[in-house]
C-alpha cells in the first residue's frame, strides 16, 4: 500500500506532477521571492513597531507635491510634521476627510507610525485623529 493518497501528495512536494521529475526553480525566482517577502515583512514590522498614540495642537497645515502625489501635512506646537496620508495595513482610505477635519489651534488626540527620517523624506504617519479640548 505504498501508493495511498496521502504518500502520493507528499511525493508530489518534493517531484513535480509530470514525469517524475524534482522540482527545480531558479535561482533567481527563489532569490525575488525572499527579497519580497523581506520587503512585506520589513514593512510590516516598520508600520506596527512603531505605533504610538498622543495629543498634539495644531500649528499649522500644508500640502505639498512629491512625485505626482499630494501629500497633507499638519504641523504641532513643538513644529514636529505628520503626513495624513492613507494606510494599506490600517486600511485607512479616508485621510483627505481626516485632514479636513483638522483645525488649526484645536487639539487632536492622534494615532500615528513612522519617524522622520529626511534623507528618504518620511515622516510620521497619522492614522486616527479625534478633536479633544484644550483644559486651561
Amino acid at each position: 500500500m505504498s501508493n495511498t493518497l496521502p504518500s502520493a501528495l507528499i511525493a508530489s512536494l518534493f517531484t513535480g506532477f509530470r514525469n517524475n521529475k524534482p522540482l527545480s526553480t531558479p535561482l533567481s525566482t527563489r532569490l525575488s521571492a525572499i527579497f519580497i517577502g523581506s520587503s512585506i515583512g520589513a514593512s510590516a514590522i516598520y508600520t506596527f513597531g512603531t505605533i504610538e498614540e498622543k495629543n498634539i495642537e495644531i500649528k499649522d497645515k500644508y500640502k505639498f507635491n512629491r512625485s505626482g502625489f499630494t501629500k497633507f501635512m499638519i504641523v504641532d506646537k513643538n513644529d514636529k510634521h505628520y503626513c495624513v496620508n492613507n494606510s494599506t495595513w490600517y486600511l485607512k482610505f479616508d485621510s483627505i476627510e481626516d485632514y479636513n477635519k483638522i483645525k488649526i489651534g484645536s487639539v487632536q488626540y492622534i494615532k500615528y507610525y513612522g519617524y522622520r527620517i529626511p534623507i528618504f523624506n518620511m515622516f510620521p504617519n497619522i492614522v486616527k485623529s479625534i478633536e479633544t479640548y484644550k483644559y486651561v
